[in-house]
């Protein structure tokens, strides 16, 4: 173990050379319009429509509103029999999205309505469900949660093929052993009255005609499900036991839905489950399997789930519950088909347009953040924005970076914080001495109580590009060590990025959000910063980019109260780092940056071997690490000159040699 060994929440102190850091590239500067899928084209209208609705930010809305605007249902599987069978009844499916844990989504649409489904097979298990519904949730802001999938019947009238759309979800594992005697403590969750209604009227109808329903119309059982921990097929069992003496009306048993239901819960989102009855839990299962029982239920259970979104309503609009969201009449084209409906609230979708000031601005897909607070008390929102609109409003900022904050749990200790803070932000930048490197103020607006909004300016890419300026991690989206002849720049950049952090550092503050993402690259070398990151936030554990988390910011190694000015030396030298070598540094034992990018000058390396200590006391301050970045470009700068000037004399002394010989 080194002296800069450490633990990071659980970690090996051992030393690790940096994982390589992968990051996209785009150019795309466009707001893109989203294009049908192919199998649509034909079946749905592509008249264009202007709808408009209030939002809790003003007017909101979507400069193509198209059929498929009805938003997002997240449908979870367990296994690959109940994917595939609702992958059948989807059009125009594409694997387009992936959180950030690693979940796959094949997203595809319920033809004819302005449903799309984010479809994704998962494994057995609670906690897995848990887990991936929050990440959903966070990606998607769906309409509601669905898990599809098969289930045992513990009920004699319940029959192999039927289905059932869980009423209640109890939890049965929950409980106290205590003189031999079993007494359950349950945690149950119930299914939200509308969409019991929908099931309810979905059942009466001809959901089992879709394409590869039963031969025969299944029965619907609209009833509690109860959820375990372990595969149910024996008949005399405790498990069996157990829940005939504190289940008695659940009709089926399964092991997903408890860990969708409560992290659905949560986060206040809607969710359901629908199961088709593959066996009887008795012993029997896998002989009804070698006969189809699951190819059977997972087909029911999938054509009654589509049956629910094609009768589902957006209950966000101002129709309520069950009730259409109206939308201007649009010119048909052709002869009419569904009606199209804008965004329901709260999507934070690509393309959706937002009152700033008088000015409408849409959101573009490539700089979109959907997050929550980690007690889950608030939602962060954050977007790059285009100025659309009439011609009068071209004097105004062509480029903003939006950021909102909806409250969820008035109880949760950082919500009202994270409120506050866009409107602190905002009056710090007044104050501050305006410089180079630091955003200009913007526009804050209050949506409610529980809601707000701050728009701050988006530099363009400079005098002679096109667009908005690119994120570091956008221009510089690449691994491997920074290209010959651009180390000067960007060393006199980021020194000069240390001098507007500088200047925070000197009013109290600091960033503490360091990140690709968060520096902007204007005029080909300057160096901008997005926002103020973390300025008015109390710290919190984890807080900070991971890969570039200063060692006082990791859980493990925890130390609020040294988080500071020198966190943001921490970061900016990581930050410079991995933009030179291409590798984000392990500060537990940092690689020498000469390893990486041999013709660097050994004052950079030292500077940053520095900077990146786990001390904070024993980095350099703001102006210090400037300073010392200027130095080092100005070695680079003296190599430079020296290597011509080797050169211009090797190739006088090569002419001479040549023409001796010539006579």
């Amino acid at each position: 173990m080194t002296g800069r060994s450490r633990s990071r929440g659980g970690r090996s102190g051992k030393a690790r050379f940096p994982a390589r850091i992968p990051f996209t590239r785009s150019r795309s500067r466009c707001v893109a319009l989203p294009e049908f899928p192919p199998d649509r084209s034909a079946a749905v209208d592509t008249v264009t429509v202007l709808c408009t609705r209030k939002h809790p930010g003003g007017t909101v809305r979507n400069a193509r509103t198209e059929v498929r605007n009805g938003g997002t249902v997240v449908v979870l599987t367990a296994l690959a029999v109940e994917f595939e069978a609702v992958r059948a009844r989807l059009t125009g499916c594409d694997w387009r999205r992936e959180d950030d844990i690693g979940t796959q989504y094949l997203t595809g649409w319920v033809d004819g309505t302005p449903w799309q489904v984010a479809l994704a097979e998962i494994g057995r298990g609670n906690d897995g469900a848990a887990v991936v519904t929050a990440k959903a949730v966070q990606l998607f802001a769906p309409r509601m949660v669905m898990f599809v999938g098969v289930a045992g019947a513990l009920k004699d009238d319940v029959a192999l093929g039927d289905v059932v759309v869980a009423t209640k979800v109890y939890a049965v594992h929950g409980g106290k052993e205590e003189a031999g005697v079993f007494r359950a403590r349950p945690n149950a969750w119930n299914l939200a009255h509308d969409l019991e209604q929908l099931a309810r009227r979905t059942s009466k109808g001809d959901w089992a005609g879709a394409p590869g329903a039963g031969a025969s119309a299944p029965r619907v059982h609209l009833d509690p499900v109860a959820v375990g921990e372990v595969v149910l097929n024996s008949t005399p069992s405790p498990l069996r036991k157990q829940l005939r003496a504190h289940y008695e009306d659940a009709v089926a048993i399964e092991m997903e839905s408890a860990g969708m239901a409560r992290a659905a819960a949560m986060s206040r989102d809607c969710a359901m489950t629908v199961r088709g009855i593959s066996d009887r839990a008795d012993g029997a299962k896998r002989v009804a399997d070698r006969q189809g029982g699951q190819t059977l239920a997972a087909r029911n259970a999938a054509a009654f789930a589509i049956g629910m979104i094609r009768g589902l309503r957006d209950g966000q609009g101002p129709g309520g519950p069950g009730k259409p969201v109206a939308a201007p009449e649009p010119v048909p084209t052709r002869p009419p088909g569904p009606r199209p409906r804008p965004p329901r609230r709260g999507t934070w979708a690509a393309d959706e347009v937002v009152d700033v000031g008088g000015a409408d601005y849409a959101l573009e897909k490539q700089a979109l953040v959907r997050r929550s607070l980690a007690d889950g008390s608030a939602r962060e929102l954050g977007a790059r924005a285009l100025r659309v609109g009439p011609a009068e409003a071209r004097g105004r900022q062509r480029h903003v970076w939006l950021r909102r904050v909806d409250v969820v749990d008035d109880r949760g200790r950082f919500a009202q914080e994270a409120l506050s803070a866009l409107r602190h932000e905002n009056d710090l930048l007044r104050k501050l001495t305006p410089r180079p490197g630091l955003p200009a103020a913007g526009v804050h607006r209050t949506l409610g109580p529980r809601s707000a909004l701050l728009s701050l300016p988006w530099p363009a890419a400079g005098h002679r590009a096109i667009g908005a300026a690119p994120t570091l991690s956008e221009a510089y989206g690449r691994t491997g060590p920074l290209r010959d002849g651009l180390l000067h720049r960007v060393l006199t950049g980021f020194a000069d990025l240390a001098d507007a952090l500088g200047e925070l550092h000197r009013a109290g503050f600091a960033h503490r959000c360091l990140e690709p993402d968060a520096v902007l690259l204007v005029d080909g070398g300057a160096l901008h910063l997005r926002d103020l990151g973390l300025v008015f936030r109390s710290p919190v554990p984890g807080e900070g980019p991971a890969a570039h988390r200063a060692p006082e910011q990791w859980p493990g190694d925890f130390r609020p109260h040294q988080i500071g000015a020198a966190t943001d030396v921490c970061q900016l030298a990581s930050l410079a780092y991995w933009l030179i070598s291409g590798e984000a540094p392990d500060t537990e034992a940092v690689v020498p940056l000469r390893v990486h990018v041999p013709k660097a000058p050994a004052s950079l390396e030292r500077l940053l071997d520095t900077a990146l200590d786990p001390d904070p006391a024993a980095r350099p301050n703001g102006p210090a690490l400037a300073e010392g970045l200027r130095r080092s470009a100005a070695d680079v700068e003296t190599a430079v000159r020296r290597a011509r000037a080797d050169g211009f004399r090797t190739a006088d002394e090569g002419a001479t040699g040549e023409g001796a010989t010539a006579c």
